[in-house]
């Protein structure tokens, strides 16, 4: 019996006038321009293995924080249109940087937990975006507020090979708020579907390292809504990395504290039970009232590595610090962040608080030139968080309203401490 020989491909084709090889599109190495080859893979090796040097100093445009598997997969793109590496090769000038107002510099803040980058405000206006023509296209900046469908924006950033390394956000919930132009009263099956394709889209956009929060909250006659939302992002390929309870408000028995509760810093005040935190009136016999929402943590492969005391806390028991060698710990799963009831004004029904998406984001980790996205920005407060943190943002919502009074509250900005 015999066994036909599998046909390997050469990995060095000397001619290919077509630049196809049994219906498969050869790459040519534009800096080198002797490796050919019909397989990414190995093109992706021959550049990492003799031009990760050239990748770093040529590609993509101006900017920092692209790491070299981004700069690998937008050198193949390019090799896949057949174009040449200085019709890409957009490297300001010193006049380009002057005239777009990037003075190439960063700030460290040594005192945070995990050190941020700090960017300046004319260091935010530089475009990093690349048409799929191969033109400069100054239509996407970074760190501005975009009055567009979330949906049509990631696809834009995917077909520009921009990518993003946090996204943090908080979508409608379906619980009939009124929403300045969004129906927030689907049928459950559209409202899921909505959610599919915005898993679908930002998984899109995604790098393997990158970490996507979902806050999300139901209806106390329809609390698996959360759960089945959950599932429609693992139905795209979503790994559930963490699931984070949103505490806004609690109730604290005296017995439950312990003995010495001087040392636990709560002040009962003769008292028995204290509660604290926003509680919102339920005057339903069947539901008791909802203190809590849901922050879901999605990756791509459940596996990014996280920054847990960047929003750590201070340990209660110093005889842990010898024999752990820190007086911090990580937070846990269950954050009690106040919920500001003056923020749910006819202007937005359902802004989250600063905190929320901090702590998201210095969880994941604070990163030179990390970008962050929020699809549904509203009153921008993932924006103003990202500021605060020094990193790069964007942001989209559909309104025109949310979009200026984001813009407005960008403008007016004073960078906290707190955090």
């Amino acid at each position: 019996m015999s066994h036909r020989k599998r046909k390997l491909f050469p990995r060095n084709l000397k001619h290919d006038p077509d630049h196809v090889l049994d219906g498969m599109l050869v790459l040519e190495c534009f800096f080198c321009g002797r490796y050919k080859t019909p397989i990414e893979f190995d093109m992706k090796n021959h550049l990492l293995e003799l031009h990760k040097g050239k990748l770093i100093s040529a590609l993509p445009v101006r900017g920092k924080g692209f790491d070299i598997d981004y700069r690998i997969e937008f050198a193949v793109d390019i090799m896949k249109r057949k174009k040449p590496i200085e019709f890409y090769d957009h490297r300001a000038t010193q006049q380009e940087h002057e005239e777009n107002g990037i003075d190439g510099r960063t700030k460290h803040d040594d005192n945070s937990c995990s050190q941020s980058i700090r960017v300046t405000n004319r260091e935010r206006e530089a475009s990093l975006a690349v048409n799929s023509d191969g033109f400069k296209d100054l239509s996407i900046k970074l760190n501005q507020i975009y009055r567009e469908d979330c949906l049509k924006f990631m696809d834009r950033l995917r077909q520009q090979n921009m990518h993003v390394d946090v996204i943090v956000t908080s979508p409608p919930y379906n619980i009939k708020k009124k929403y300045d132009s969004y129906n927030d009263n689907l049928p459950e099956s559209e409202y899921l579907s909505s959610m599919y394709n915005l898993a679908k889209s930002g998984l899109s956009i995604m790098k393997p390292t990158s970490s996507f929060f979902l806050n999300i909250g139901s209806e106390l006659s329809n609390g698996l809504l959360p759960l089945r939302v959950a599932f429609e992002f693992e139905k795209v390929g979503f790994k559930l990395q963490n699931t984070i309870i949103w505490l806004k408000s609690i109730c604290i028995d005296k017995t439950q504290v312990g003995k010495d509760i001087e040392k636990n810093y709560i002040d009962f005040k003769d008292r028995d039970t204290i509660s604290t935190g926003h509680w919102q009136p339920n005057s339903s016999p069947i539901f008791l009232s909802g203190m809590f929402e849901y922050i879901f943590h999605f990756s791509k492969y459940g596996d990014v590595k996280l920054d847990k005391k960047a929003v750590g806390v201070e340990k209660q028991d110093k005889s842990n610090i010898k024999r752990f060698g820190s007086n911090v710990r990580d937070r846990g799963n269950v954050w009690f962040i106040t919920q500001d009831t003056r923020n749910e004004t006819a202007d937005h029904p359902a802004s989250f608080p600063i905190e929320v998406p901090t702590w998201c984001i210095k969880l994941h980790g604070i990163r030179e030139g990390m970008l962050v996205y929020d699809p549904f920005s509203g009153f921008g407060t993932t924006a103003l968080a990202s500021i605060n943190l020094g990193v790069n943002y964007l942001g989209t919502d559909t309104s025109k309203k949310y979009c200026d009074m984001a813009q407005e509250n960008i403008r007016n900005f004073a960078p906290l401490d707190k955090f």
